[in-house]
């Protein structure tokens, strides 16, 4: 406890130390403007590359879940076989991920009209892209001559390897553990393998959480890891197109049958918002829902269609030969857990063709899903319109049109007779001005199990609504972002009212230069929310939260900084203020000729009740992240090293621990620890080759 104490005081100490403990000589500047040099020379390692991508997607430091390690490794795999802009089909820039149906239009005309494309510099005279985007598109697309193809024996000689083994455990025991309720070691353990060429991918990962029993448990049937994950990918196959065969995700259209790609906040994804059209294989380790199985894909200069069909194992409660919900936690450490485990399966079949050229294309979709059994609603008010059987069908049209400075592109979708739809419409103001909005409508009885689309409620169905985002140039390096949603609740649900609206305003301030990026971003909004014990729908009331949100990423010679700080203001039911404040720094340093990066962050925080938490991302071992929910009154700091040895293996430590001043144990049912503070150590050792 001494040595805790210590290593509390001692931690702010050097992470003001850092930014001068190496030499000034030289000075790497983040999202570096010149007018005279705007676009790196050099590509960025991938972590530096990462880092800018999420600071240009602005996370949103809420609830809403952003699966980062998925967007992780879909841009590792393009930055590992750069697109070439000359040769680039409109399937293939979409891969990039980070950029929008707009600019992947604008890329393609200008290498239709005025190419062949002859240098990466020539980034600068394509309309309407924006400036952070400039300096990130030269690490992941390139300029070759037209008409070279690499060979399938060229990209099995010349692909790169990527092999890992991670752990992690919680120093503190929990309750599970002290009571032995958790069946396995209190440590998390987990192995993954990639290879990347330009036409063939394989990944295969393994993970057991800690308290999962692991290798050798006869009683549970447990002999080795508690999840796996594989697949394969086969690109550009002469006259045959790509096959995957493994776990993937579907992405088509909006979203509204199948989507998986939201990133950043939620005015990003209305200004950044392409048309979804993919299939890509999944190889992560999170518990997320993923189809097993196979698909086909073929396109040309004007059509491309997906097939695909595949079965996925799900967790739910089916003693009675029935289901009510499906579990997406992944744990498996409880006996209760372990039965629920893969107990339900999902087949899934689906199909999409799309015909469009460089300013529209259209497409169709369409699914067959069956569960091997029955979902059945409980007696609550808000299940009325709850999914009931073991099947379900949909069909949906998706579209994108642009003409002038004029785009839309939407989705119209019918699932098991119930009707959705979500339709964007943007105006471009100038070259790095646009104004996007959103108009969505989502039936109650809308349930598709694969869909994921822009929407303010946690799902997509029960929801009328519209949003406006403006990107705003004031003056030079200076932009404003604006956002407005209001929507309407069409049923109950868990969390919502009947007929009850609710809407977010927000703005966000961004200075640009040289040496960093300063935002001041300033949010309100007005949720509504029912008293769900005594079962009606009449008790309703608003939770209504004004936040403030100052960010400086900037860089002192070799080092960069990011400094923040948050406020919000919390009226409850009982019209009781309660205000929430959170402070931090990071620090991220390079040493030993920058094979030696050090992370560290020192946070302080008071969230007086569970409205006022806040999620705040954390640098974290490679392709782990974290966002954990900050909650009660508390100091947090964390250190994070990665080494790349000579022959080119990484190792990786963190360390991070939470201090509560306000309570003497922390976290709730079996993961209780019985102290005031959590203490969390990983470790990685990773191979490229």
């Amino acid at each position: 406890f001494i040595m805790k104490k210590r290593l509390l005081l001692i931690l702010p100490i050097l992470l003001l130390i850092l930014p001068y403990a190496h030499s000034k000589n030289e000075k790497d500047s983040l999202f570096t403007y010149d007018k005279n040099q705007p676009i790196l020379s050099e590509r960025l390692p991938f972590d530096e590359f990462f880092e800018l991508v999420k600071i240009y997607l602005e996370e949103d430091n809420t609830e809403e879940v952003i699966d980062l390690e998925y967007l992780e490794t879909e841009l590792k795999t393009v930055y590992e076989a750069p697109v070439n802009w000359n040769t680039a089909t409109r399937e293939e820039l979409r891969s990039i991920q980070i950029i929008s149906e707009l600019e992947i239009e604008e890329l393609l005309f200008y290498a239709g009209e005025y190419g062949p494309v002859s240098s990466i510099y020539e980034l600068q005279l394509v309309e309407n892209i924006s400036e952070p985007l400039r300096l990130l598109l030269p690490n992941i697309l390139i300029v070759d001559t037209v008409g070279i193809h690499s060979k399938w024996s060229d990209d099995l000689k010349y692909g790169k390897h990527y092999a890992a083994v991670h752990s992690n455990g919680i120093i503190e025991p929990k309750k599970g553990f002290l009571e032995k309720i958790y069946l396995g070691i209190p440590a998390t353990i987990s192995a993954k393998y990639r290879f990347i060429s330009h036409n063939f991918q394989a990944t295969i990962s393994m993970k057991s959480d800690a308290g999962e029993p692991f290798s050798g448990n006869e009683k549970y049937k447990r002999y080795g890891f508690d999840t796996y994950r594989f697949f394969a990918e086969a690109k550009n196959i002469p006259n045959f197109g790509n096959i995957l065969i493994g776990s993937y995700k579907a992405s088509f259209g909006r979203g509204l049958i199948f989507g998986n790609k939201n990133w950043g906040s939620k005015t990003q994804q209305l200004l950044n918002t392409p048309n979804q059209k993919s299939i890509t294989g999944y190889g992560g380790t999170s518990a997320t829902p993923t189809i097993n199985g196979i698909a086909h894909t073929y396109q040309n200069h004007l059509i491309n269609t997906n097939i695909f069909y595949g079965i996925s194992n799900l967790d739910s409660d089916t003693s009675g030969g029935e289901w009510h919900s499906i579990n997406t936690s992944g744990y498996h450490r409880t006996e209760s857990e372990l039965l629920r485990q893969n107990s339900l399966l999902l087949h899934t079949l689906g199909g999409n063709i799309n015909i469009g050229k460089v300013r529209w294309n259209i497409g169709v979709n369409g699914y067959m899903a069956k569960f091997s059994l029955p979902a059945v609603t409980s007696n609550d008010i808000w299940s009325i319109y709850d999914f009931t059987g073991e099947w379900q069908w949909g069909v949906s049209a998706y579209y994108f049109f642009k003409k002038h400075k004029i785009s839309m592109n939407g989705e119209f979708a019918v699932v098991n007779s119930a009707f959705a739809t979500n339709n964007n419409l943007q105006f471009l103001l100038s070259s790095n001005s646009t104004i996007s909005i959103n108009y969505r409508y989502f039936s109650p009885k809308y349930h598709a199990f694969w869909a994921n689309t822009y929407s303010s409620m946690s799902g997509t169905n029960g929801e009328h609504g519209a949003s406006l985002a403006i990107d705003l140039p004031l003056y030079k390096k200076l932009s404003l972002e604006l956002f407005a949603d209001g929507y309407k609740t069409l049923w109950a649900s868990v969390n919502h009212p009947i007929n009850a609206v609710g809407f977010e305003l927000r703005g966000n301030l961004k200075y640009l230069n040289k040496n960093g990026i300063y935002n001041l971003s300033i949010r309100y909004k007005s949720k509504p929310e029912w008293n769900k014990e005594s079962l009606t729908i009449a008790q309703t009331s608003h939770e209504k939260t004004g936040t403030l949100l100052l960010r400086a990423y900037y860089t002192i010679d070799n080092c960069s900084l990011t400094s923040g700080f948050q406020a919000n203001i919390t009226l409850n039911n009982n019209e009781k203020k309660e205000i929430g404040w959170l402070l931090y720094q990071d620090i991220t340093s390079k040493f030993i000729n920058k094979t030696l990066t050090i992370k560290a962050r020192i946070a302080i925080f008071n969230s007086p009740t569970w409205q006022n938490r806040f999620y705040l991302y954390e640098h974290n071992i490679p392709e782990y992240y974290y966002s954990p929910a900050l909650y009660g009154s508390a100091f947090r700091w964390y250190l994070l090293c990665n080494y790349k040895t000579p022959i080119n293996i990484n190792l990786s430590f963190r360390i991070s621990q939470t201090y509560y001043n306000n309570k003497e144990t922390n976290g709730s049912g079996y993961d209780e620890i019985n102290a005031p503070h959590r203490t969390e150590i990983q470790g990685t050792i990773s191979y490229s080759f």
